[in-house]
Parts: C-alpha cells; structure tokens; sequence
C-alpha cells in the first residue's frame, strides 16, 4: 500500500507544454509592470514637491478694548507656532456675544512671542493681531468693543509643500 502512494506522487499530472507555459514568466509584462509601478511613484513624489498647501491653526484668543482701538492677543500652540510668521493673515471668529450673531474680522500677524508660556491647558505662545480701527459685522453695522471678549482664532501658516510636511513627520526633532 506504501508503495502505490509513492508512485501515485511521482506521476506527473501535467503534459511537458503546459508546464512550459505555467513555469516561464512572461518578461515583457513583468518589465511594464514594474516600470508603471515607479513611474506612478515618482510622479507623486514630484507632485508633492511642487504642490503646496497654508496650514491653518485654529486657536483662542481675547480682544482687548484700548483708548481708539482694539488689540487681538492670541494662544498659539507651542509645537505649531513656527509655522506662523509676521505677516500671515489671520481670521478672527466672533460667535459669542448674545443678540449679535456670528461675524469676522480680518487681522494680520504683528508679532509673536519668543516665550512658551505653560499652564493648566498646554503650552504656549502669546501673538499679536492687528485688525481693523473699524470692525463691521456682514450687514455693514460699526462695532464698538466695550468689554474684552473671547474669540477663535484662524491662523494661516507660511506656504509648505506636501513633501517637506512629511519630511518633517518622520525626521522631527524634539527641541
């Protein structure tokens, strides 16, 4: 019986012209294969490089009430504020005074601090943005700030490519 299952394995169930078949690789088809596959991968490695993107950071801050103006001062968060630069544009969210309804203003970057402040809630860094000596809501009404009032900030960050993101994701140092 031990002698019939041997042989049963030995015998070779396919002809010689379709083992030749099923045994050779067909070298064109590999070669196109392959050479698509690096061709889509540089093409998006390119595209990474010469796409680029503003990040925005969303944070808080608190308008102040001055003499003839007002003054925006904002928290950006500490392992995202070198995104930012002086300059950047920043849109500033009003949605929580009661009776008023939602409206925006635009501001600009005028400085950043220097210094990580640490508290209760994370670290970060106090910014200055300058917005407008007049502040209109969307039907055109003049606003006048009599108390400091708590906003949410938009700030755009300095234009990277996709590519540099990533860089920075795997190889970020801890400062």
């Amino acid at each position: 019986m031990e002698n019939l299952n041997k042989q049963h394995d030995q015998i070779e169930l396919r002809s010689e012209k379709v083992r030749n078949i099923i045994g050779r690789i067909p070298h064109i088809l590999v070669r196109i294969g392959t050479s698509l596959f690096f061709l889509i991968i540089t093409s998006f490695i390119c595209a990474s490089i010469f796409i680029t993107y503003n990040p925005t950071i969303e944070t808080t801050g608190t308008i102040y009430p001055k003499q003839n103006s007002v003054a925006c001062y904002i928290d950006l968060p500490s392992n995202q504020y070198k995104i930012v630069s002086i300059g950047n544009h920043a849109i500033i969210n009003v949605d929580n005074v009661p009776y008023l309804g939602s409206f925006t203003i635009p501001g600009v970057v005028l400085s950043i601090s220097d210094q990580i402040r640490i508290g209760h809630n994370g670290g970060f860094v106090k910014a200055k943005i300058q917005i407008p000596d007049t502040i209109r809501n969307e039907s055109g009404s003049i606003i006048n700030i009599a108390d400091s009032i708590n906003v949410r900030v938009f700030v755009y960050g300095d234009k990277i490519s996709y590519f540099s993101y990533v860089l920075d994701l795997f190889f970020r140092r801890n400062n």
